[in-house]
C-alpha cells in the first residue's frame, strides 16, 4: 500500500492525482485490492484469562488509504444517514459513539 507518511506529508498536487484515482474507480466501477485488505490481529481482552478464543477479539489494522476514502464516503452521506436513522443509532454519526447506547 501507500505509506501514510506519504499520504500525509505530500503535496497537494499528489492529493490531486490521489483523488483523480479514487474519483476514476467509482466512475468505472472498478476496485483497487489494496482498500479491501487489512491485518487482523487477535487482542487479550483485559483481566481474561490467556487462552480461551472467546477472551481474545480481534483487532483491524486497516491501511491508509481505506481509512482516507472510508472518512470521505462517510463525509459524502453522513447528512443521509443521520436523516435516515433515529436516535438509537449511535455508529457512524457525528459526535456519537457506539459506547453512548450502552
Amino acid at each position: 500500500g501507500i505509506p501514510n507518511e506519504l499520504l500525509k506529508y505530500s503535496t497537494n498536487t499528489v492529493h490531486e492525482r490521489f483523488a483523480s484515482i479514487i474519483n476514476n474507480c467509482f466512475e468505472t466501477h472498478s476496485y483497487l485490492d489494496p482498500i479491501g485488505q487489512a491485518n487482523v490481529t487477535p487482542l487479550q481482552k483485559p483481566k481474561k484469562p490467556v487462552g480461551p478464543l472467546k477472551n481474545f477479539r480481534p483487532l483491524t489494522l486497516s491501511n491508509a488509504v481505506r481509512k482516507i476514502l472510508s472518512m470521505a464516503t462517510l463525509k459524502r452521506i453522513e447528512q443521509k444517514v443521520e436523516a435516515l436513522t433515529g436516535p438509537w443509532q449511535c455508529a457512524y454519526k457525528k459526535g456519537r459513539s457506539c459506547a453512548d447506547i450502552v
